[in-house]
């Protein structure tokens, strides 16, 4: 037996590539997986394997990989019984929708020291781009079983509710607070008018006041009267 040591490089990225060692005695299969491992790759799409000459032309198809099994002429076959040349060359495509194309050389033969038991990847360059742009449909259900659309009802949170509410209640209470102050202020001004009332019979009160003193004066005619007594009486007595 011997390892075969293979250069898998992404078609469109020639700067990414993976060093993929594995026993001759395993199929194209068991390499299927072994592609896919090393660039974190799932494997739930078919991948097929084709025949390649050395100027990287396309030949027939040697081998298709699903999840439910291998299909092809290559299916049963070892890698020992398809490899003839020691720059044999591949083609590699995973996944028709995505169709990620890859080219796959053998680079060197090397005797089996007992070491490997299936496969390895003992050189990377580059980092593998990724799988999907989005999440695979088959992780999403957007319908129920009975074939209606799987719409979530739009919930209001609980917090806009409150504020709502606190909202509502906020200019009720300083509202009716300004009423009561505003009745109080219409009281004062009835007593400031009271008092003004009272003022005015004051001052009616004083004017009764004078009144009374033009009146007793001391100073009106009957004080003449008596200064003219008096003067009669100094008259008789001299």
């Amino acid at each position: 037996m011997a390892i075969y040591k293979f250069r898998v490089t992404f078609e469109s990225f020639e700067d990414v590539y993976r060093d993929i060692e594995i026993q001759s005695e395993m199929g194209l299969a068991d390499l299927h997986y072994a592609i896919l491992s090393s660039i974190s790759f799932d494997s739930i799409h078919k991948g097929t394997f084709y025949e390649s000459d050395h100027s990287w032309r396309k030949g027939s198809e040697l081998i298709q990989v699903t999840p439910e099994g291998a299909k092809g002429s290559a299916q049963k076959e070892l890698l020992s019984d398809i490899i003839y040349d020691p720059r044999q060359r591949f083609f590699y495509i995973y996944d028709e929708t995505e169709k990620w194309s890859f080219t796959v050389e053998l680079i060197k033969i090397l005797p089996d020291d007992g070491s490997l038991t299936t496969s390895r990847c003992v050189n990377k360059a580059g980092v593998a781009p990724k799988q999907y742009k989005e999440a695979p449909l088959k992780f999403k259900s957007s319908d129920e079983p009975d074939g209606r659309k799987n719409r979530k009802k739009k919930e209001t949170p609980k917090e806009i509710i409150l504020d709502d509410e606190d909202e509502d209640d906020e200019p009720v209470v300083p509202a009716a607070i300004d009423d009561e102050e505003e009745e109080d202020d219409s009281d004062a001004y009835d007593t400031e008018e009271e008092e003004f009332d009272v003022d005015d019979d004051e001052k009616d009160a004083f004017k009764a006041d004078d009144d009374d003193e033009d009146e007793d004066d001391g100073f009106g005619d009957d004080d003449e009267d008596e200064f003219v007594a008096d003067d009669d009486f100094k008259d008789d007595d001299f």
